[in-house]
């Protein structure tokens, strides 16, 4: 999510490394990838998304030990509901910051995409 030039980043608990992340997570059986990001964005932010105010804006194809993974990041400007950390357990806090000064703490994979993103690139490929 963004709001005036800044992301939306999910603080993870100690328990869980303590990183920064986006909103997000895996797609659910008979699901697809904007069903899933409305999802998850209310369970663990509290905010309401609708299908036509989500644009995709970049890819990430990630290959780690003969895997591959994909993960498409949306960008959403126009949301409803008050943001909240819904999921403690998992998360303590939720943080608004520009894509310039990003918390030492956020994941390499998320600095990556998003300094492919700010570039105007739709499509990062990692090899592990």
């Amino acid at each position: 999510m963004e709001n005036n030039n800044k992301i939306l980043l999910l603080k993870q608990t100690k328990k869980n490394g303590g990183a920064y992340s986006l909103l997000g997570g895996r797609v659910e059986r008979g699901e697809g990838a904007i069903q899933t990001v409305i999802r998850e964005s209310w369970e663990e932010s509290g905010v309401v998304l609708q299908a036509n105010d989500l644009d995709l804006v970049h890819v990430l194809n990630r290959v780690k030990n003969n895997q591959c993974r994909v993960t498409f990041f949306f960008r959403a400007n126009k949301w409803k509901g008050e943001i909240v950390a819904k999921e403690r357990h998992k998360f303590k806090d939720l943080e608004w910051h520009t894509m310039k000064e990003l918390p030492e703490q956020t994941k390499i994979a998320i600095q990556m995409v998003l300094e492919r993103y700010k570039k105007g690139l739709s499509f990062t490929e990692i090899h592990d």
